[in-house]
């Protein structure tokens, strides 16, 4: 065997391995730092992992709905200054996405309006245009849910580095029924809150915050990710409330200049979200 000095960090020799009784051990000197090392020929016991059945530790559960086809969750205690710090390290590579949607979009309502608007001018002042109207509007507000969920999906691929583009703003219309139907639940249930209590309004407007991801990346029923989605949040309530209460302020700041620091701080707002969703939940591969 070699004899290493860890001090020096140099092998120093070589010792026959049947000069050496098993069972015990010799110390020699290092020639050049005069360090003692131990020699032993003693086979080196095998490296249990901290959280391995053998070492004594638990398994850690698996992410709701994923099961092995998760991706870990981030390693760590969820904590304010680590996500907002992650999140705006991952605005690099999202804000491109995000605004190149939103200017998508934009343009989309423009030319919806300018239609409604010509069909409206044919069909005159009465009652069926008027009901033409409305409905292309509700039309039009029920469509912005999908698409914002895919803009939350943005800053979930963000945060387990995979590719974002403008499109995943409406890659998940297949989801349209459920999101809307989630959507009316989570705004009922918080009104109901806020009606009655103040702060169950508070709590459920916080709790909720992961329903749509939910529904799409782990495929789960509106109930079901709406209840995982509050039991998750739950045990984190207090943490995930202040970071959006920080980043509320500081998309708020940062639109005092002209509106230009929305450039970053609504992508960073949008990661963040993205971030705490893998921590609680984990994300699927598929």
């Amino acid at each position: 065997m070699d004899v290493f000095c860890g001090k020096c960090q140099k092998t120093v020799g070589k010792v026959d391995d049947s000069k050496i009784v098993p069972g015990r051990k010799v110390t020699v000197s290092c020639p050049h730092c005069g360090e003692k090392i131990t020699l032993s020929n003693e086979p080196s016991p095998p490296v249990l992992e901290p959280d391995s059945p053998a070492a004594g530790g638990e398994t850690p559960p698996l992410p709701p709905g994923g099961g092995e086809k998760d991706v870990p969750r981030q390693s760590g205690e969820l904590s304010v200054g680590r996500v907002l710090d992650e999140a705006w390290q991952r605005t690099r590579g999202l804000k491109g996405p995000v605004w190149g949607s939103y200017i998508l979009l934009v343009l989309a309502v423009i030319v919806i309006n300018v239609v409604v608007g010509v069909l409206g001018g044919i069909l005159g002042h009465g009652a069926m245009a008027a009901g033409f109207a409305v409905a292309v509007q509700l039309t039009v507000s029920l469509v912005t849910y999908p698409f914002m969920a895919g803009i939350m999906m943005m800053g979930v691929y963000r945060a387990v580095d995979r590719e974002v583009s403008y499109r995943m703003a409406f890659d998940f219309f297949g989801f349209f029924v459920p999101i809307i139907l989630a959507t009316i639940l989570v705004a009922l249930l918080t009104m109901v809150g806020f009606i009655f209590l103040v702060i169950p309004g508070i709590y459920l407007s916080v709790a909720y915050l992961c329903v749509l991801p939910l529904i799409i990346d782990k495929k789960m029923g509106v109930w079901q990710a709406m209840e995982t989605s509050r039991k998750g949040i739950g045990r984190k309530w207090f943490t995930v409330f202040i970071i959006y209460l920080v980043l509320g302020f500081i998309v708020m700041l940062s639109a005092i200049p002209l509106g230009i620091g929305l450039i970053w701080t609504v992508p960073m707002m949008i990661a963040a979200s993205g971030v705490i969703y893998r921590d609680l939940f984990g994300v699927s591969e598929a």
